[in-house]
Parts: C-alpha cells; sequence; structure tokens
C-alpha cells in the first residue's frame, strides 16, 4: 500500500501506511533488506513532504544496518536517496558527494551505477555554472 501511494505522489498516505509496517517488521518482515527497504520508502515519503532531516535519519538506518550485513546494493541505494534529498534542498556539493558514494556501490535500481553516474555529470555542470 505504501509503495503504491509512493507511486502516485501521495506523500503522507505513504508514510502513514510505511509506518503501520514499521511496527510489525520484527514479525512479518524481518529480513534486513525487508526492513531496509522499508526505511527507503519512509525516506522517499519524508523527502515529498520536504521533512529532509526525517529522510536523511531513515538513510542512515539503512547505512547502519546495510554496511553489518554487507548488502553493499542497499548502501548504493541509501546513497542515492540521500543525494536525491540533499539535491531537493539545492545543497548541490553534499548531493555530488552521495551520488559519488552511490555510484561505488551501485543500487537496486541501476546495479551498473550509471544513474548515478549521470546525475554527477548533471551536478558538476551546475556546480561549474555557480562558479563562473
Amino acid at each position: 500500500m505504501g509503495q503504491i501511494s509512493l507511486s502516485q505522489g501521495e506523500w503522507s498516505q505513504a508514510l502513514e501506511s510505511l509506518k503501520q509496517r514499521e511496527k510489525y517488521l520484527d514479525r512479518f518482515d524481518a529480513t534486513p533488506s525487508g526492513v531496509q527497504f522499508t526505511y527507503l520508502y519512509m525516506s522517499a515519503a519524508y523527502q515529498g513532504l520536504k521533512n529532509y532531516d526525517e529522510s536523511l535519519n531513515c538513510c542512515q538506518r539503512i547505512l547502519q544496518s546495510a554496511q553489518i550485513t554487507g548488502e553493499t546494493w542497499l548502501i548504493g541505494a541509501a546513497y542515492t536517496q540521500i543525494g536525491r534529498v540533499y539535491e531537493a534542498q539545492g545543497i548541490l556539493k553534499l548531493a555530488l558527494e552521495a551520488y559519488q558514494q552511490s555510484e561505488k556501490y551501485g543500487d537496486h535500481e541501476d546495479l551498473a551505477g550509471k544513474a548515478s553516474a549521470k546525475k554527477i555529470v548533471e551536478i558538476q555542470k551546475k556546480l561549474s555554472v555557480f562558479h563562473q
């Protein structure tokens, strides 16, 4: 339900559904990647609501857990989301750093890191315009 709401841009509804799911993770979805995906989706919902601090907090939870489990593609996914959050705020230097980290790991959307590579080029162009 939360993922459908996310895809439709219904951020509040998505977040409410994902928070309900979070309550039951230990009973129904105990796999590390299942937990991490819940936080990835929550991060996207918080970003949609412009609650960037909570969005970044969700990403930090993913990073901590994924580093323990060794699921590097989830580390890449978290850094991709961090890049999106910083980019949405106009903090391009931090967005660039996050996308560069994502490119190292790949992510669930693009295991080769091509999407992050494209974002890196876009942001580098924007930054070079600002420095001229």
